[in-house]
């Protein structure tokens, strides 16, 4: 009796110590301004978007740990905040920026299909405006510097099921 007496203890000891998982009910106090937090917010999707990083690693209470050790004062947002409000955010000022360098300017398209990691059918699409290429760089290898055309993606297709035809990808664009 003594041994479960014991282990209940150490479970209900547990219990109180370990931090709650899931969403917050509400917003975690901080004392950055709102402009602060919604950058580290940003910035932490791009980090996860850049690396592909899962969402629910936001949620992660080992990950939250970690954040408040090394930036007390920053509050990790929530995998659905930052997949949701944060990435739409970002996907919007991307799309304007890309209508804004392309609008009115004469384009070549191209496109391409290939099986991603699922095993899915898929068909991107992409475009060059009027030969734009991005700034010089130098490759490791060689130390030359390089001009490289700059694409914009325009579209990509979930093409599983159906034909690969011309005519079926004029359809889903």
């Amino acid at each position: 009796m003594a041994k479960g007496k014991e282990n209940a203890q150490l479970v209900s000891a547990r219990s109180e110590s370990a931090v709650p998982e899931g969403r917050p009910l509400k917003r975690s106090k901080t004392s950055l301004d709102g402009n602060r937090q919604e950058e580290f917010s940003v910035d932490m999707c791009k980090l996860f978007v850049s690396c592909g990083v899962p969402w629910n690693v936001a949620n992660n209470p080992k990950m939250r740990l970690f954040a408040t050790k090394w930036i007390p004062d920053i509050v990790v947002s929530d995998r659905c905040i930052l997949s949701g409000r944060v990435l739409n955010g970002e996907v919007a000022k991307v799309e304007a920026r890309v209508r804004e360098k392309v609008n009115g300017k004469v384009a070549t398209g191209q496109c391409d299909g290939w099986m991603n990691i699922a095993k899915t059918a898929v068909v991107t699409s992409m475009m060059t405006v009027e030969h734009e290429v991005s700034q010089s760089y130098q490759t490791e290898m060689t130390h030359d510097s390089q001009m490289v055309v700059k694409a914009y993606l325009v579209c990509t297709h979930n093409m599983a099921g159906l034909p690969k035809t011309g005519n079926k990808l004029l359809e889903r664009s």
